[in-house]
């Protein structure tokens, strides 16, 4: 995944849709001005070069490409470029601040050329790394030459300017993508992650390689430079963070998902990822549009298989009216200019977030996670600690007392929110989630500032319940566990499984909250998660990003060569697709049976419904 640092770069490109003007020929690549800027500026050549026309691929989920993608290539210009009245970086050499002219995708040859102010000396790098002194001497302009495969050729373009009196700028950084009609083929947002491949790819330090996914916590975090980057070619955000492999069995995989952090210790004008997206609406009235923390999800479980499940399952929680699911997109991920993975983005709960979302910005949020019957008690956290012990002591108290009686139940209402409970319950059952509650356990609640009252909704001090990590669900595998005729109902209400909730079976032997749960259940199965209703939301999500699944099984069928794990392909994606599709057509009346069984309901009660 290394690319080498050497004098100049040729791969793919113009800029699209930029309405920069050439200037004359400077003969001299030296800088000449005496401005007190550095500028690094991109221009079309003059030659004929670029006039070869790249064939426009059609795509579809039936057949994976067999592209190999042109690879970047090292040249040294012998001829002056012409250069650009607006440059794409400017170091400004008083404030040592560099400002980027908003450019990623370019669709011809085109050269990239450096100034900086008399006296001065730039140094540059294209694998990721940080410039220094040490680094590549800037002497002759860069030829980026556009790309005539599938894939975009791409370059990593990393620069500092070292002043006479000594002082040296910040560090520029832009990603740059070159493909002729690289608009057909850019469709979805890319996130594109650079540094040191000693950290990320390279042995033995880089968390990507090895077994060096195991390491957790602060001891994985590696710094970073993240380039959000829009369909259009435009930045959504960029800024320097931290990065760590995520998630829990699925890390072992070959393509790793990935959690970014904001911290101001990384960038100290960006203590949040400004983007919004995900159309998830705050307390305020308005779409959320900060987050500390985003995920890079590789579908977990359903890696290889119809890499969707979990992300179709939260947009079913989201159009069920539920509030508290992880808003997602499907992204692109590079490293280091590297094409890594399709991903799906996902929000990532954190006080933050939920005071963004649900207001009570005097308190403090906890999200605590784990099974139901134990939370996971932090040890390095004392006040989640703290919060976990209380809900597993709280838990042990209520959920085995017996909530017919009302004295109980006022108790575990306030607890709990025992609706948001319910409806929890309600879709995770629907969709035969078989990697909880025992596992993916995840709530929340509110804890107020000294002094502080208590509110209403989210802020009323009772726990309440995420929707995460469903991927073992809706067939997964093909396995009986996870197929529509598995009565996953029974096996939560039956003593001695580690699938055993006891207080949702207490909660099953009252008739007020079995009525709302069947009730629920009901409007689920007639709605968003029938037929009908699975399957148009599955559609959608793969027609959002479509054309990049093509691309990505063409990546998949190269990385067979070297990476055994790797067995997938579009026929067995279509095929695991349609897995789904079975699950949704017959899941309905399966359900309704279990439901009638469990709850000796009359045979008719659903046609009553």
């Amino acid at each position: 995944m290394r690319r080498k640092q050497l004098l100049s770069i040729i791969a793919a490109g113009a800029i699209m849709a930029s309405s920069f003007s050439a200037c004359t020929n400077n003969t001299n690549n030296q800088p000449q001005s005496n401005s007190t800027t550095v500028a690094v500026s991109v221009s079309d050549t003059a030659s004929n070069a670029a006039t070869t026309t790249a064939s426009d691929n059609s795509y579809n989920l039936s057949e994976a490409t067999k592209t190999t993608p042109e690879k970047t290539t090292i040249q040294t210009t012998t001829t002056a470029p012409f250069t650009l009245e607006d440059p794409l970086l400017v170091f400004d050499f008083s404030g040592n601040e560099p400002s980027i002219t908003d450019v990623h995708f370019l669709t011809g040859d085109a050269f990239i050329s450096m100034k900086a102010p008399l006296g001065a000396t730039i140094y540059y790098t294209t694998d990721g790394s940080t410039p220094s002194e040490e680094s590549t001497k800037y002497s002759e302009a860069i030829k980026f030459t556009t790309s005539m495969s599938s894939e975009p050729a791409t370059l990593v373009l990393k620069a500092v300017a070292y002043y006479s009196d000594g002082s040296a700028s910040k560090v520029a950084t832009r990603t740059l993508f070159n493909r002729k009609k690289i608009d057909k083929r850019i469709t979805i947002p890319i996130f594109a992650i650079s540094a040191d491949p000693a950290v990320l790819t390279e042995a033995p330090d880089g968390i990507l390689t090895g077994k060096n996914y195991e390491l957790r916590g602060k001891e994985s975090e590696r710094e970073v430079y993240i380039e959000a980057i829009s369909p259009d070619g435009k930045t959504i955000f960029e800024q320097g963070a931290g990065v760590r492999v995520y998630g829990a069995a699925s890390r072992a995989a070959s393509i790793k998902s990935l959690k970014l952090f904001a911290r101001k210790k990384y960038d100290e004008k960006h203590g949040k990822f400004k983007i919004n997206l995900f159309d998830t609406p705050g307390a305020d009235g308005d779409v959320i549009n900060k987050y500390d923390k985003l995920v890079l999800r590789n579908f977990g479980n359903d890696f290889q298989f119809a890499f969707i499940r979990d992300e179709l399952n939260q947009n079913l929680a989201k159009k069920a009216g539920y509030t508290d699911y992880e808003g997602v997109i499907p992204v692109v991920g590079y490293i280091n200019g590297e094409y890594y993975a399709l991903y799906y983005l996902h929000e990532s709960y954190c006080d933050d977030l939920l005071k963004d979302k649900y207001g009570g910005d005097l308190g403090k949020y906890e999200v605590v996670t784990g099974k139901e019957t134990e939370i996971t008690i932090e040890e390095d956290d004392e006040e989640n600690a703290a919060a976990a012990t209380e809900f597993n002591e709280k838990y042990s108290e209520l959920a085995y007392s017996d909530l017919t009686d009302d004295a109980n139940y006022q108790k575990l209402t306030e607890f709990i929110d025992v609706e948001n409970y319910l409806n929890n319950y309600a879709l995770n059952i629907y969709v035969n989630n078989f990697d909880w509650p025992q596992n993916n356990y995840k709530c929340y609640r509110y804890y107020a500032a000294e002094g502080e009252e208590y509110g209403e909704g989210a802020t009323d001090g009772r726990w309440r319940f995420i929707f995460h990590d469903t991927d073992y669900s809706l067939s997964l595998y093909g396995q009986d566990i996870t197929q529509p005729g598995y009565n996953n109902l029974e096996l939560i209400m039956k003593e001695g499984n580690e699938h055993y909730s006891p207080l949702f079976t207490a909660l099953m032997a009252r008739e007020d909250t079995r009525n709302y749960f069947l009730t629920e259940i009901t409007r689920l199965m007639n709605d968003v998660t029938s037929y009908t209703g699975i399957v148009e939301t599955l559609e959608a999500m793969n027609k959002e990003r479509g054309k990049e699944l093509d691309y990505y099984f063409d990546y998949l069928e190269r990385l067979k060569a070297t990476d055994s794990s790797i067995w997938t392909n579009v026929w067995n994606f279509n095929e695991r697709t349609g897995y789904i599709m079975d699950f949704a057509g017959s899941r309905k009346e399966k359900m309704q049976g279990f439901l009638i069984k469990q709850f000796d309901l009359p045979d008719d009660y659903f046609l009553q419904k």
